[in-house]
């Protein structure tokens, strides 16, 4: 009975082919899922893998091994009529995720459950992790007692200054790899041009063709380039603060 799925890949593995990559990918397309979200591994702190690496026990995977997998499923996805409308997700028409463009457009979200992260109101907050815990805390609560969305659960909560908040802005709206960072909607947020607050940044990032310029329902947007999709960090690095 389920009409809407979406399916996680990850590339980059160690000693992983293209050959083999690509199969994957064929064979999650045979599927016909609205959805597909493609991540390159990542080696964490403090988990199997990365103690593995560390020891010399699991070989590290080839950084452009992985870009040219990631350059091929985007080109094979496009082919089948998936729209890339982020960094590492794919839709059909009108199936993005719309949680997730929540979060990439800066706009509100509401934690709930344990461990949940919420932003609302310019406040970034965690609840506590235990389920236990985040029952116990929850037990007989009165809203009346805290200002929303403050509650018993919440373990981190810190609120933003202007200056982050434009920082996580940008971070998050340039991963839309269509709509990208509105210019329009830049200066209706914050009361300056995007320009103004980050002249620098993007003059450079436009010169090393890593950010580019165009003009979407009467607004300038600013958005990643193909070869910025590929070095992503490299450009969201400029865009944070200290």
């Amino acid at each position: 009975g389920c009409d809407n799925l979406n399916l996680d890949i990850i590339y980059g593995l160690p000693e992983q082919a293209l050959s083999t990559w690509q199969t994957t990918v064929g064979r999650i397309v045979d599927l016909h899922p609205e959805h597909i979200s493609a991540y390159a591994l990542t080696l964490e702190h403090g988990t199997p893998f990365g103690r593995w690496a560390n020891k010399g026990l699991l070989p590290l995977p080839n950084p452009d091994l992985a870009a040219d997998m990631y350059e091929w499923a985007c080109d094979f996805l496009a082919q089948e009529n998936y729209q890339q409308y982020e960094i590492s997700n794919w839709a059909k028409p009108e199936k993005q995720c719309r949680h997730n463009v929540q979060y990439w457009r800066s706009k509100p979200y509401i934690a709930f459950g344990a461990g949940a992260h919420g932003y609302v109101n310019g406040m970034r907050y965690s609840n506590v992790l235990r389920i236990k815990t985040y029952i116990e805390r929850l037990s007989g609560f009165s809203a009346d007692k805290y200002q929303f969305p403050r509650s018993p659960a919440i373990v981190n909560a810190r609120e933003q200054t202007m200056r982050e908040e434009m920082s996580d802005y940008m971070l998050n709206n340039l991963r839309l790899t269509e709509t990208g960072v509105s210019g329009s909607d830049f200066r209706s947020r914050f009361g300056c041009g995007v320009a103004e607050v980050y002249p620098e940044e993007i003059a450079e990032l436009i010169r090393d063709d890593l950010l580019e310029k165009m003009t979407s329902d009467n607004s300038e947007v600013i958005r990643l380039t193909k070869r910025g999709r590929l070095l992503g960090n490299q450009v969201f690095m400029r865009f944070v603060d200290g």
